[in-house]
């Protein structure tokens, strides 16, 4: 039990406490908290929709999970991190239960799940608004039910439950994400099958998942093919088999060894713990080898490893979907040499914690004098506007920071408490940043446009807006304006708006035909908000001829075209200056 209370008390810390605090970030989290706001508005909970129009990269559970939150505790930025953040907590909790249950080793179980939490991708992708970590509580549970089922002498109630669950994450898995769902687990699983020779596995394992699965998933994908008949054939081919095959339209194309360096370094900062297993050794290598778990995990981490890397299109995320068993992976070595009381390991854990406690002490004093000269007489941001408001994230950043490197540096002589000491550290240093401010970034916009609406710039009830490709997200969402306007570009919601002007529902309009509105005599009031670059005007240079009245404000630029007045010609159009 105090193995969970403490894994429960870092979980609160590091990732309840940040995900109500920081803003939103454009476009991912916009986007994930627009289309659920639409399911709500709508009552439609069965066909994905971005600013009225069809979105068919992915299906919708983790729409769903993301409305079921919004209802529960309102239209925020908490409710819509919370599933997220609550997978990430899950995920580790099935870690760490699956490995006490498989190892009775309850220290293998609680390090294995901090680390998991503790990495740089998992703590991230945790904490913000994107489908990822649903994805990963989905891929990790259909494999440990795998292994569990598998691992079940024979055949009885208890293997028959193990398989019904593994197929209904897999079906809650390809209804986050698509088919990725069934490949992760479906080629770690044959791997390890294959590598400890249980052949006849192959041939029972398959049927009762795949039974579940189809009766998970077919409610819904019936449904949707009802709905929309061209869903299936957009989000196979499209979505599916042309990111995957090499081709001019692949997104994030990257080499195949891309991965290879985002691996060690988003397992940072948790990877610092871990350094004991360099000096593990031989024998203790081969005991670790031998391990069925250890096994398994490796078969869970290098088989999605190189799936993902054989794919021609890439992202850093696409790889969480590791981290849950490259964190038993490492652990379970290092915490051997630790016990076998190696002199190799506990030299890397003294140098190594000695060096980050007098980093840390260094520079959480740095932090704090930096947080303090935000503060008045000083206000550095005078010369450096951008880090108005900073002044609080950058003083308690500086206090974790100091406190852990006085815990590590206190406790030189004590290896559970320096590694226990790490982790406090990090759980600080996350909490932290709820005080994030917002920097002025365009990537962070909502601030900004709650702004041009409260000084009464225009009427965001009814007003035509125009914005240009993923600002819209942003825009929608600040204003709860499903029908606002694109110009000039759509982006990833080309398939949508195509769709949308084919019914007769024109979503994107191109410059000329926002100018003949403009120039309509009997038009409402239209605005214009769009990312403001003084170097780069292009997206709204040829609206300036219409005489708009202009507002910047930080990153973002409004444009606004008062509705015509009886008496006067609608936007007399002059020059472009």
């Amino acid at each position: 039990m105090k193995y969970f209370l403490w894994g429960l008390l870092f979980f609160l810390v590091a990732y309840l406490i940040p995900i109500a605090g920081r803003p939103l970030h454009r476009p991912d989290e916009f986007r994930y908290a627009e289309i659920p706001r639409e399911m709500i508005e709508s009552g439609n909970f069965v066909t994905p929709r971005l600013l009225g129009v069809r979105y068919f990269e992915k299906p919708v559970m983790g729409y769903w999970l993301v409305a079921g939150s919004f209802k529960i505790f309102g239209q925020n930025r908490f409710s819509l991190r919370l599933p997220m953040a609550l997978a990430a907590g899950l995920t580790a909790l099935l870690l760490g239960l699956w490995i006490k249950r498989s190892s009775r080793d309850p220290e293998w179980a609680l390090w294995a799940a901090l680390f998991y939490l503790a990495t740089g991708l998992g703590w991230a992708l945790g904490t913000t608004g994107v489908l990822d970590s649903i994805l990963c509580l989905f891929t990790t549970a259909t494999l440990i039910c795998v292994h569990q089922a598998v691992m079940t002498e024979k055949w009885n109630f208890e293997r028959l439950i193990w398989l019904v669950l593994c197929g209904v994450t897999a079906g809650l898995g390809f209804m986050t994400k698509g088919f990725v769902a069934w490949a992760v687990p479906g080629c770690a699983a044959v791997a390890w099958l294959l590598w400890s020779k249980r052949f006849m596995a192959l041939l029972w394992l398959p049927w009762i998942p795949l039974l579940v699965m189809a009766a998970t998933v077919a409610p819904w994908a019936l449904e949707i093919h009802r709905a929309e008949p061209d869903f299936w054939h957009y989000f196979v081919v499209v979505e599916h088999l042309q990111r995957f095959k090499s081709s001019a339209e692949t997104q994030h194309p990257e080499p195949f060894w891309f991965y290879i360096p985002v691996l060690p370094g988003t397992l940072l900062p948790a990877l610092i713990t871990v350094f004991p297993a360099a000096a593990a050794g031989k024998e203790l290598w081969k005991k670790v080898w031998k391990n069925n778990l250890w096994r398994f995990a490796f078969c869970g981490f290098l088989l999605p490893f190189c799936f993902f890397s054989a794919s021609t299109g890439k992202l850093a995320t696409y790889i969480l979907v590791c981290y849950p068993f490259v964190s038993a992976l490492l652990v379970l070595p290092a915490l051997e040499a630790l016990r076998a009381e190696r002199r190799g390991a506990q030299l890397t854990v003294k140098w190594s914690f000695d060096i980050a406690g007098v980093l840390l002490f260094v520079l959480g004093a740095a932090e704090i004098a930096f947080g303090l000269a935000l503060l008045p007489p000083v206000r550095l941001q005078r010369f450096i506007p951008v880090l108005d408001g900073g002044a609080v994230m950058f003083i308690l950043l500086g206090l974790a920071s100091a406190a852990g490197g006085f815990w590590q540096l206190r406790n030189r002589n004590s290896v559970p408490l320096r590694i226990a000491g790490f982790f406090g550290f990090f759980a600080l240093t996350a909490a932290a940043v709820a005080a994030l401010p917002d920097f002025g970034s365009d990537k962070m916009p909502e601030r900004y446009l709650r702004q041009f609406a409260d000084e009464g710039r225009f009427d965001p009830r009814q007003a035509v807006i125009f914005t240009n490709g993923q600002m819209g997200h942003a825009v929608a969402w600040t204003f709860h304006r499903p029908d606002t306007m694109l110009m000039d570009s759509a982006g990833e919601m080309d398939y949508g708006v195509a769709a949308a002007k084919k019914e007769g529902n024109p979503k994107k309009l191109m410059s000329p035909e926002v100018g003949k509105l403009l120039r309509r005599p009997d038009r409402p009031e239209v605005v214009y908000m769009a990312a403001y670059d003084p170097d780069d005007d292009y997206r709204y240079r040829r609206l300036l001829k219409y005489d708009p009245r202009i507002w910047i404000n930080g990153p973002v630029i409004l444009l606004v075209f008062p509705k015509p007045s009886p008496t006067t010609e609608a936007c007399p159009a002059r020059p472009a200056r």
